[in-house]
């Protein structure tokens, strides 16, 4: 399933935009400019709260159109998503490019490996067989037993280079999945984020430490302290999705409460932010993404 913006599927935006755009519903023109399953699609964003329905339209038969805030959010967030698919897509092709080469050159180097110990096993087994032939071969046979250690000593060289390549282009995949899950954050996640860094920076700036200015307590107190207007459940998810994340450490209390305080991870990256990036939130959110995309 691909990503939802405010419950919505990128195929359902499709017809959020088209009504945006015209400014009314005309079930026969948009069967006609769409797809069969215009009336039904348009009836779930009508009864989801994502438009509103009002008659009169601009000619006989239809209705005006008009998008409610939740409406406007799921296409904020859509576009947003194409920006960041768009940012990332050289990105993570050069990533991949990269930890495909590095993929390639660790199997190579094995199977060169493989066969420099192959050519050891052989010199060993000439070298035995021309010490049994005669004492003159002797010398002849240690000098290459010799060679053969020097060959496996390099051979051991070339497996820690493939190692540690793979290694390398492992590391490479984590970044790129770090930085993919740090971009997937909703909008009411970023505003929670916003709103707990800035009471973390107003309690240092009055001379709290660290411990105590990033703790905001259990669940009730985070709501009674800070988000009193907002929906219990729309808080839980926004939390969950935080802790999910790496943006938050929820400790547990007991077996059905949990302590929240902002991650060392939180506080770090939240620091690169410029600091007109936080006099609001529309600038908050709007510098949060890119900030991930250059790290």
């Amino acid at each position: 399933m691909g990503p939802l913006f405010e419950g919505l599927t990128e195929s359902e935006i499709r017809y959020l935009l088209y009504l945006d755009k015209h400014g009314y519903y005309d079930g026969f023109e948009m069967f006609l400019n769409e797809d069969t399953s215009s009336d039904y699609r348009v009836d779930k964003l009508h009864k989801n709260g994502y438009i509103t329905l009002d008659e009169p339209g601009p000619y006989p038969g239809s209705q005006s159109v008009t998008l409610t805030g939740k409406g406007v959010a799921a296409i904020i967030d859509y576009e947003r998503y194409q920006e960041q698919k768009q940012s990332l897509t050289p990105k993570d092709d050069a990533l991949n490019r990269i930890a495909n080469s590095l993929e390639m050159l660790t199997s190579t180097s094995i199977r060169q490996s493989d066969s420099v110990e192959s050519i050891v096993q052989s010199i060993k087994e000439q070298t035995n067989s021309a010490i049994h032939q005669s004492i003159s071969v002797k010398a002849i046979a240690e000098l290459s037993l010799t060679q053969a250690k020097a060959t496996a000593e390099q051979a051991e060289s070339t497996k820690a280079i493939a190692n540690a390549s793979k290694k390398q282009a492992d590391s490479i995949q984590i970044i790129a999945q770090e930085e993919t899950k740090q971009a997937n954050l909703t909008l009411e996640s970023k505003i929670v984020l916003y709103k707990l860094y800035k009471e973390y920076l107003d309690r240092r700036k009055h001379g709290f430490d660290q411990s105590f200015s990033k703790s905001f307590g259990s669940f009730e107190q985070i709501k009674a302290n800070f988000f009193s207007e907002t929906i219990s459940k729309d808080l839980t998810d926004s939390l969950c999705e935080l802790t999910d994340n790496g943006f938050l450490y929820g400790i547990p209390v007991n077996n059905a409460t949990y302590n929240y305080e902002l991650s060392n991870y939180a506080i770090a990256m939240l620091e690169t932010l410029p600091k007109e990036a936080l006099r609001s939130v529309a600038k908050f959110i709007s510098n949060f993404i890119p900030a991930l995309i250059s790290k």
